[in-house]
C-alpha cells in the first residue's frame, strides 16, 4: 500500500526538482540521493532494521519508475522526436540488461531472506497502454505491436498494478524467488 503513495510522492518531487534545477542536474542530484538512501538503507537492513527493508522497497518501486521518467525528460529536452525514437532500442536493450540483473537479485534475495519469511518477487511487464508508449510509437506501431502478441492488445496498468498488489498483500504467503511475466504471452511465442 505504501509503494503507489511513495511512487507519487517521488515522482512529485522530481517533478519540482526538475522545474527548479533542468533535466542534467535533476538527474545528477536524484542519482546522488538515491544511492545514498539505498546505501544507507542497505547498511540499516544489515545491522537488523526491518523497517529500512520497508523504506527500501518503497523508494525502489518508486525509483524505477522515476529513472524512466529522468531518462525521457532528459531525452526530450535535448532531441527532437525522431532522434529520440532511434535511441529507445538502445535504451531497451540497456534496460533488458537491468532485468536480467533484477531477476538474478530476486532470486538469490529471495534465499538470503526465506529465513525472516520476507518474500521477494519481481514483475515484469509487457507493453503497457499508457501515455509513454502513445508519445513513442504512432497508432500503426502499435498495431504492429499489437499483433506480436497472443493476447492482440495492450496490458492495462490497472492489469499490472493487480499482479504487484496480490504480490505484496497477505495472500501471496508462498511465491518468493519468482519474476512474473505478465505479457500477454509475448515471451512465450
Amino acid at each position: 500500500a505504501a509503494a503507489p503513495a511513495g511512487t507519487l510522492a517521488l515522482i512529485a518531487l522530481y517533478g519540482r526538482l526538475l522545474s527548479a534545477v533542468g533535466p542534467r542536474r535533476a538527474i545528477l542530484w536524484t542519482t546522488w540521493v538515491s544511492a545514498a538512501i539505498i546505501l544507507g538503507c542497505g547498511g540499516a537492513i544489515r545491522g537488523g532494521s526491518r523497517v529500512a527493508t520497508g523504506v527500501l522497497y518503497v523508494f525502489r518501486e518508486a525509483y524505477i519508475v522515476l529513472l524512466v521518467e529522468q531518462i525521457w525528460s532528459f531525452i526530450n529536452s535535448t532531441l527532437c522526436q525522431g532522434e529520440g525514437r532511434k535511441l529507445n532500442g538502445p535504451i531497451c536493450g540497456v534496460a533488458s540488461l537491468g532485468a536480467i540483473a533484477g531477476g538474478l537479485a530476486v532470486r538469490s534475495l529471495a534465499v538470503e531472506l526465506a529465513e525472516s519469511n520476507i518474500l521477494v518477487n519481481s514483475v515484469a511487464p509487457g507493453y503497457v497502454n499508457t501515455e509513454l508508449t502513445k508519445q513513442n510509437n504512432t497508432p500503426a506501431e502499435i498495431e504492429k505491436i499489437k499483433e506480436t502478441i497472443p493476447l492482440r492488445r495492450l496490458a492495462e496498468p490497472e492489469e499490472i498494478a493487480e499482479t504487484v498488489a496480490f504480490l505484496v498483500s497477505s495472500r501471496n504467503t508462498y511465491i518468493t524467488g519468482q519474476v512474473i511475466i505478465a505479457d500477454g504471452g509475448y515471451t512465450c511465442r
